[in-house]
C-alpha cells in the first residue's frame, strides 16, 4: 500500500466522514485497507489472481493491517499480515474476540488461513462479492450490479437476503425425504416377503401334532430298554470290578514275595553287622593305649613348630634393621653429592655474573635507545589508526549514497517496466461493447435451444428408469416361475397321501386342484412378463428418437459457451483496460517523482555532507609510513638489549648472594663425609641388632629330634579312626541287636499275609464265570437302544424345527403389524418431506422473498432516482421475462425508463448511468442494513461524482445524508475541493516522497 506507518485511524469519532485529497495520494487504499484485512481481497490487475503483490508498498517486503470494529455490543479484531521473501511469500491472519472481565483478547483463529476466513465470512453472513456488490460504491465499479448477468443478480440478491439458509433446508429436506422413501420401498418388499413365509402355516402345524404322538410311544419303548440295560450293566460293572480286584490280588501277593525275600535278606545283614561290632568292642584296651601315645606326641612337635616361628621372626626382623643402617648410609653420600653439585652450579653463575656487569655500559645505552623508538613508533601507529578510520567511514558514506542512488534506480526502471507492459492491455472500448451486444443476441437463442434439450435429456432419463424398473420386475417374474416350475414337478412325482411340500396329508383330488391353480398363476405371469417386454421395446424405439432428437439439439448448443466465454473475456478486457489507465497514470506520477530525487540529490543531503566533512578530517591526519617503518626496523635490532637489561639488573642484585654461599655449602660438605667415614650414624639401629643376634643364640631347637618325632607321629596317624570306630561300635551295639529282632518278627506276619490272599485269590476266580456272557448281550442292547434313540432325536429335531418355524410364524405377524404402522407414519412423512423440498427451494419461500423484496427496492431507488433526475428516471426490476418458445423464463431485468421511454443501461449519459447506479446500489444498501442477521452497517462511496454538474452533486449529497440513519458508518472518498466541504468530518490524505501516504482527521 502507499502508506509506511501511518497512525491509527478511528473510526468511532464520526458518523459520516469525507476522505478527500489528490488523485494517486492513498485514499482508496483505506478501503483496500479494510477489505484486504476482511477478506483478503482488494483493487488488483486482472492479471492477477491476489491483491497482496499489488498492494505492498513499492520497496517493501512485507504489510500489516490490524482492522478492530464493534458489532451488536462486542468487539473484534482482525490482523492479517503479508511478506515476502524472493520469489516466496507468506500469509498469516489473526481473528479475536475482546474479554471485558479481562481487558484482552481471545482468539477465534482457527488452525489454518482458509478456515479463519470461512469462520469470518460466517460471522459477517458476507463475503467479499456480496459487500462490494451492496455495500461499497468501489472507484471506477459502480455498475458492478448494473452489468451483472441477470442470474448473477439475483444469486447476489439471495446472498443479501440470506437466502442459502433456505438451500440448506431444501437440502435437508431432500435427504430426508430419500431416506424416507428408501424406508417405505424397503418395507414394501419385507411385507411381500413375510407374506410369503406364512403361506407355510397351516402344513407345519398339522406335521407337528404327528410328530409329538409318534414321540410319546417311541420314548416310552427306550425307558424300557434302558431299565434292563442298566440292571446289566450294574451286574457287569461288578464283576469287572472283581476281576480288576483279583488282578491287585495278584499283583499284591508279588509284591509281599519280593518284600519277604527282602526281609529275609535284611536279616541276614544284622547278624553280620553285630558280630563284626562285638569283635571291635573287644579290642578297647590296645587302641586307647596307641590313641595316648599319639596325643603326646602331637604335643612335642606342636612345642618345636614354635620355636621354628620365633627364630624366621628374629630373622627377619634383623634383615630389616641391616636395610635401615644401609639406607642412612646411602641418604648421606647423596647429599654429598648434592652439595657438590650445588657448589658447581653457583661457581658457574659467578662466571657469567662478572662477564655480564663488565658490559654493563654499553647495554644500558642500547636500552635506553629502544624505549625512545618504541615511544615515537607507538604513537605514530595511533594517527595511522585513526586516518584509516576515517577513510574507513567515508567509504560507508559513499557506499550508502550509491544504494540509495541505485534503488531509485532500479524502482524507476521496475515503473518503467510495468508501465510498458500494461500499454497491451489497454483495448478500443466502444468496440468491443459492440461486439458484446451482438454475442449477447446470438446467445439469448441458443439459451431457448439449451433448455428444449434439458427438456429432451429429462425425458430420455425417465424412459430409461421406466424400463431398468421394468427388467427388474421380469427377474422377479423369473424366479417365481422357476419356483412354480419346481411345485409343478414336485406335485406331478408325488404319490401317496403326503404333500412333498409340506409333507401334509392330502388326496389326488387336493393334488390336482392345488397343480390348476399352479398353473394358472404361472400363465399370468408369463402374461405379465409379455406385458413388461412390450413396453420396453415401445419405451427403447422413444429413447432412440429422443436420442437423436438431443444430438440435434448439441450441435446447435455447443457454439453458446464459447461465445460466452467471449463476452466475459470482452468484459475482463474492458475492464482491465480502464484499470490499467488508471494503474499507468499512477505509475508516471511515481516516475516523475523519482527522476526530480535523482537529478535534486535531496535524498542524500545529509550523506554528502558528512563526505566532506570526513575529507577534510582525513587531510589533517597526514603520516609518512616509511619513516613508520623504518623506526619498526631499529627497534626490532635493539630488541635484545630488552633482555640484556633485565640479565644486568638480575647479575648486579645476585652477585653478592651467591659468593656468600660457597663457604656455608664447603663447610656443610665436610661435615657430611667426617660423619660416613667414621659411619657415625644409626646407632639405636645397630644396638637393636644386637640384642637380636643375642637372642637367636639363646633359642634350643634341634632339626634331627624334630623329624624323628614326625615320623613317629605319621606312624600312628590312623589310630584316630580306630578310636572313633570304636566309639561308635560301643554305641550302636545294643542299637543294632533290636533292629536284628524287629526284622526277624516281620517275616514272620508276611509268611502269614501271603497264605491269606492266596486263599481269596480262588473264590474270586470261581465268581468271574458269569462276565463273558454279559460281555456279548450288552452291546446287543445297546446298538438296539441307540437306533431307538436316533429316530427319537431325528423325530424331536423335526419338532425343534417346526416349533421354531412356528414361533417363526408368531414373529413375522409381529412384524407384519409392526411394518403395517411404520409403512403409514413413513408414508406420511415422506410426503411432508417432499413438500418441504419444493417449499424451501428456489422456487418455493426463496422466489417470494425475492418477489417480496423487489417492490422495496424498487421503491428505494426511485425514491432516491427522483429526488436526483428531477423525477425524469425510473427504475423496473422484472422477475420474469417472455420466451421465445413461448411461457415465462426466471430473470432478473433492469428497465430504466425516463420521458422518452424504455432504453438500455448502456444508452444513458455517464451522468445519468451513475445516478442510476448509486440509486440502485444504495437501495441495496438499506435492504441489507435493515435485514434480519446483518452484521455490516456500512456504506462506502469511492469516487464517481466526476460525472455529475454542481447541482448533481449536490442532490447527490442531501440523498445520502438523508438515509444515513440506517447505517451506522459512512464514507464518501473524492478528490473534489467543492464535494468535501459538505461534509462535517474530512480525512485529508496527503502523500510524501519520503514517508509515502499519510492522513489527518479534521471536524
Amino acid at each position: 500500500m502507499s502508506y509506511g506507518e501511518p497512525p491509527a485511524l478511528d473510526f468511532s469519532d464520526f458518523h459520516m466522514a469525507c476522505i478527500c485529497g489528490n488523485n494517486g495520494h492513498g485514499k482508496s487504499a483505506i478501503i483496500d485497507g479494510i477489505t484486504w484485512a476482511l477478506w483478503g481481497e482488494g483493487r488488483k490487475a486482472s492479471i492477477e489472481k491476489k491483491p497482496d503483490e499489488g498492494l505492498l508498498k513499492i520497496g517493501k517486503t512485507e504489510m500489516t493491517v490490524e482492522f478492530v470494529f464493534d458489532v451488536e455490543g462486542d468487539r473484534y479484531r482482525v490482523i492479517r499480515h503479508y511478506s515476502k521473501s524472493g520469489k516466496m511469500s507468506k500469509s498469516v491472519l489473526e481473528f479475536d474476540i475482546y474479554a471485558p472481565l479481562t481487558g484482552e483478547y481471545t482468539g477465534l483463529t482457527q488452525k489454518n488461513l482458509s478456515l479463519t476466513q470461512e469462520k469470518i465470512n460466517q460471522f459477517l453472513r458476507m463475503d467479499y462479492e456480496t459487500f462490494i456488490n451492496s455495500c461499497v460504491l468501489l472507484q471506477g465499479r459502480a455498475d458492478e450490479f448494473a452489468t451483472k448477468k441477470a442470474g448473477e443478480r439475483k444469486q447476489l440478491l439471495s446472498d443479501i437476503l440470506g437466502l442459502s439458509r433456505y438451500d440448506e433446508l431444501s437440502n435437508m429436506a431432500r435427504e430426508k425425504y430419500k431416506e424416507a422413501n428408501m424406508r417405505v420401498e424397503l418395507i414394501e418388499e419385507e411385507q411381500r416377503k413375510l407374506a410369503e413365509e406364512m403361506f407355510q402355516k397351516e402344513n407345519v402345524m398339522e406335521r407337528l401334532g404327528n410328530i409329538k404322538t409318534h414321540l410319546e410311544k417311541l420314548n416310552e419303548e427306550i425307558e424300557d430298554m434302558e431299565k434292563e440295560l442298566v440292571f446289566m450293566r450294574d451286574k457287569k460293572s461288578k464283576l469287572s470290578f472283581i476281576k480288576d480286584q483279583l488282578i491287585e490280588i495278584e499283583n499284591h501277593i508279588g509284591r509281599e514275595e519280593a518284600s519277604l525275600k527282602d526281609l529275609k535278606k535284611q536279616e541276614t545283614l544284622f547278624q553280620i553287622d553285630v558280630e563284626r561290632t562285638e569283635k571291635i568292642v573287644m579290642e578297647e584296651k590296645n587302641i586307647l593305649e596307641q590313641y595316648n601315645n599319639y596325643q603326646e606326641l602331637l604335643r612335642e612337635e606342636a612345642s618345636m613348630v614354635e620355636k621354628i616361628q620365633k627364630i624366621t621372626g628374629l630373622r627377619q626382623k634383623k634383615h630389616s634393621i641391616e636395610s635401615k643402617i644401609n639406607q642412612k648410609r646411602n641418604e648421606i653420600t647423596s647429599e654429598i653429592k648434592i652439595i657438590l653439585e650445588k657448589i658447581n652450579s653457583i661457581k658457574l653463575q659467578l662466571n657469567e655474573t662478572v662477564k655480564i656487569i663488565e658490559e654493563k655500559k654499553s647495554i644500558e645505552e642500547g636500552y635506553n635507545k629502544l624505549q625512545t623508538l618504541e615511544i615515537t613508533e607507538t604513537k605514530m601507529e595511533e594517527k595511522l589508526a585513526e586516518k584509516r578510520h576515517l577513510e574507513e567511514k567515508k567509504r560507508d558514506v559513499e557506499k550508502k549514497i550509491y544504494e540509495k542512488e541505485s534503488a531509485l534506480k532500479i524502482e524507476l526502471a521496475t515503473l518503467e517496466d510495468r508501465r510498458k507492459e500494461q500499454d497491451k492491455y489497454i483495448i478500443d472500448e466502444e468496440k468491443a461493447i459492440k461486439e458484446i451486444e451482438l454475442i449477447k443476441k446470438e446467445i439469448t437463442w441458443l439459451e431457448v435451444i439449451e433448455k428444449e434439450k434439458e427438456i429432451t435429456v429429462k425425458k430420455i432419463a425417465e424412459k430409461q428408469s421406466g424400463i431398468t424398473h421394468m427388467e427388474g420386475q421380469i427377474k422377479d417374474i423369473d424366479k417365481e416361475l422357476d419356483r412354480e416350475r419346481e411345485r409343478w414337478r414336485s406335485l406331478g412325482k408325488a404319490r401317496g397321501g403326503v404333500c412333498p411340500l409340506c409333507e401334509a396329508t392330502f388326496d389326488e383330488k387336493r393334488k390336482t386342484l392345488t397343480m390348476e391353480k399352479i398353473k394358472k398363476e404361472g400363465e399370468e405371469k408369463k402374461q405379465k412378463r409379455a406385458d413388461f417386454l412390450i413396453k420396453i421395446e415401445t419405451f427403447n424405439k422413444e429413447i432412440a428418437s429422443l436420442m437423436e432428437e438431443q444430438k440435434n439439439l448439441d450441435s446447435s448448443i455447443k457454439k453458446i459457451q464459447p461465445k460466452r466465454d467471449l463476452i466475459a473475456q470482452k468484459n475482463m478486457g474492458i475492464t482491465q483496460s480502464r484499470k490499467t489507465k488508471e494503474f499507468i497514470y499512477e505509475i508516471k506520477g511515481k516516475i516523475q517523482e523519482i527522476i526530480k530525487k535523482i537529478e535534486d540529490k535531496t535524498f542524500v543531503s545529509e550523506e554528502i555532507k558528512e563526505l566532506w566533512e570526513l575529507e577534510k578530517n582525513i587531510k589533517e591526519h597526514t603520516i609518512n609510513e616509511g619513516d613508520l617503518r623504518k623506526i619498526k626496523s631499529e627497534r626490532e635490532k635493539c630488541s635484545l638489549y630488552g633482555n640484556l637489561k633485565f640479565k644486568l639488573d638480575m647479575a648486579v642484585e645476585n652477585r653478592d648472594k651467591l659468593t656468600e654461599q660457597i663457604p656455608e655449602l664447603e663447610k656443610k660438605l665436610k661435615e657430611k663425609e667426617e660423619i660416613l667415614q667414621k659411619e657415625d650414624f644409626s646407632p639405636d639401629f645397630k644396638k637393636q641388632l644386637e640384642e637380636i643376634n643375642r637372642e637367636l643364640n639363646q633359642v634350643n631347637y634341634s632339626q634331627e629330634e624334630h623329624n624323628l618325632t614326625k615320623e613317629k607321629i605319621k606312624k600312628l596317624s590312623g589310630i584316630t579312626t580306630r578310636k572313633v570306630l570304636f566309639e561308635e561300635a560301643q554305641k550302636h551295639l545294643p542299637v543294632t541287636v533290636k533292629k536284628q529282632e524287629e526284622v526277624t518278627k516281620s517275616v514272620k506276619e508276611k509268611e502269614t499275609l501271603l497264605n491269606k490272599m492266596k486263599d481269596e485269590k480262588e473264590n474270586n476266580i470261581v465268581m468271574l464265570e458269569e462276565l463273558p456272557s454279559l460281555v456279548e448281550i450288552i452291546p446287543e442292547r445297546e446298538f438296539t437302544l441307540q437306533g431307538l434313540r436316533i429316530r427319537a432325536n431325528d423325530l424331536t429335531a423335526e419338532k425343534g424345527t417346526l416349533e421354531s418355524l412356528r414361533e417363526n410364524f408368531n414373529k413375522i405377524e409381529g412384524k407384519i403389524e409392526i411394518l403395517d404402522k411404520e409403512f403409514e407414519v413413513k408414508g406420511h412423512g415422506r410426503e411432508i418431506y417432499k413438500i418441504l423440498f419444493k417449499a424451501f427451494g428456489k422456487d418455493g419461500i426463496q422466489a417470494l422473498i425475492i418477489q417480496n423484496s423487489i417492490p422495496e427496492i424498487e421503491g428505494e431507488a426511485n425514491k432516491i432516482l427522483s429526488r436526483l433526475t428531477d423525477n425524469r428516471i425510473h427504475i423496473a426490476l422484472e422477475l420474469q421475462r417472455d420466451k421465445k418458445s413461448g411461457g415465462l423464463k426466471d430473470t432478473l431485468d433492469i428497465k430504466i425508463s425516463d420521458e422518452s421511454g424504455t432504453r438500455d443501461y448502456e444508452l444513458y449519459s455517464g451522468g445519468e448511468a451513475f445516478r442510476t447506479n448509486f440509486s440502485l446500489r444504495i437501495a441495496l444498501a438499506r435492504l441489507m442494513a435493515r435485514r434480519s442477521g446483518t452484521k455490516l452497517r456500512t456504506l462506502i462511496i469511492d469516487e464517481g461524482f466526476g460525472t455529475q454538474d454542481a447541482e448533481g452533486i449536490e442532490q447527490l449529497v442531501q440523498a445520502i445524508k438523508e438515509i444515513s440513519m440506517d447505517f451506522d458508518k459512512i464514507l464518501v472518498i473524492t478528490h473534489m475541493e467543492n464535494l468535501k466541504n459538505m461534509f462535517p468530518t474530512k480525512i485529508e490524505v496527503n502523500k510524501s516522497p519520503v514517508y509515502g501516504s499519510t492522513f489527518s482527521v479534521i471536524k
